[in-house]
């Protein structure tokens, strides 16, 4: 809906929905973590991916007082980027999924693809870490992703490169 704004909270876990027509401004407070990012479901103008400190990915209703539908758990780290999968049938490798996915790329220097009505990630993605010897560095990674084509996730690499992950052939890093 392109009269919907959502914003994530920067104190504690809020997600607030600003309806640009009516006017109408609705918030819900989800506890305690920090919210880093958000990703508005593709077909379904309520429910909102959030991408939280320490690891957390929250699946959340807006409308009302706000209900999380899903809680994952995967990351180490705190999760910078959530992007919503750009149709509802999505193929990794040999396995069809019939719904959207939910992918999410954290500090931890990896993405993860999430089943929306399971809670559970079905798929994991490494970033390839530069070689010290060649002069890379380890640093903070600050990681985020989209997901522009049914088999293609994007997302940043640890040395600031622009990673292209295709999900048809999954190799042993995931992508």
């Amino acid at each position: 809906d392109p009269g919907l704004v959502a914003v994530g909270g920067e104190a504690g876990t809020v997600a607030t929905t600003i309806d640009l027509v009516t006017g109408t401004v609705r918030s819900c407070n989800l506890g305690k973590h920090m919210v880093f990012s958000l990703a508005c479901h593709p077909t379904k103008p309520d429910i909102v991916a959030l991408g939280c400190k320490l690891g957390l990915v929250l699946i959340v209703n807006t409308q009302g007082t706000g209900r999380i539908l899903q809680r994952m758990r995967g990351h180490d780290e705190d999760v910078y980027g959530v992007a919503w999968s750009p149709v509802a049938v999505v193929c990794i490798g040999d396995v069809t999924y019939d719904e959207y996915l939910l992918a999410s790329s954290s500090r931890d220097k990896t993405l993860r693809v999430w089943s929306e009505k399971e809670g559970r990630s079905v798929h994991l993605m490494k970033c390839p870490v530069p070689d010290r010897r060649q002069g890379g560095e380890d640093a903070a990674a600050w990681i985020t992703c989209s997901w522009p084509t049914p088999d293609t996730i994007l997302s940043g690499g640890v040395s600031g490169e622009l990673l292209s992950w295709h999900l048809d052939k999954p190799g042993k890093k995931g992508g």
